[in-house]
């Protein structure tokens, strides 16, 4: 079995890899031992950038997680408040019942306004990416992956992934707030 190689031919030129503010590359020749042309050899190389622009996206997404379990952790302080209250037979802390569920519900709906506005916005910056992505990766091993993550599918709202299921907690907690509020009396 015999394996053929292909031979490219060293003197031959590429075109640069440079890409403009509209994403058209550069019309110029390659130099030696680079991507680029003589003109843009020195600017920073475009994957560079790229890499930049997604480190701050997972640092956003971290961002996202730790303020999705603080905003967790305070409701989980309030509902152990709440118990604590209202296994209390004074009836003077009882009275703050109604103040810790309408503190709880207003944190709650804070909570999922940051998480959906943090969603928009990482989904928004995702779609970029994905666009830089096409013009930048001459081989598009990252876009597919996306593609499919991005994508709506018809039998479930783009809710349910991993990130978007965190918009149920807010909604779950907001919920349950407001059965406490209504429902739960001292007797």
């Amino acid at each position: 079995m015999e394996v053929t190689q292909q031979q490219t031919n060293p003197t031959e030129k590429k075109q640069c890899s440079f890409l403009g503010d509209d994403f058209t590359r550069c019309s110029g020749n390659t130099i030696d031992n680079s991507d680029f042309c003589a003109q843009h050899h020195e600017y920073p190389h475009d994957i560079d950038i790229f890499k930049a622009i997604h480190d701050s996206l997972l640092q956003d997404l971290r961002e996202y997680w730790t303020r999705t379990n603080f905003y967790f952790l305070v409701q989980g302080a309030l509902l152990a408040a709440f118990t604590t209250v209202a296994s209390s037979k004074n009836n003077n802390i009882v009275s703050i019942k109604p103040f810790l569920c309408i503190l709880g519900f207003v944190i709650t709906c804070v909570w999922f306004l940051v998480a959906f506005l943090s969603i928009h916005f990482m989904n928004r910056w995702r779609t970029q990416m994905l666009q830089i992505n096409e013009v930048i990766d001459r081989h598009h091993f990252h876009t597919p992956v996306v593609k499919v993550a991005m994508r709506k599918t018809t039998y479930l709202p783009k809710v349910f992934t991993p990130t978007g299921v965190t918009l149920f907690l807010p909604v779950l907690f907001a919920a349950s707030w407001l059965y406490l509020l209504i429902f739960f009396h001292p007797s």
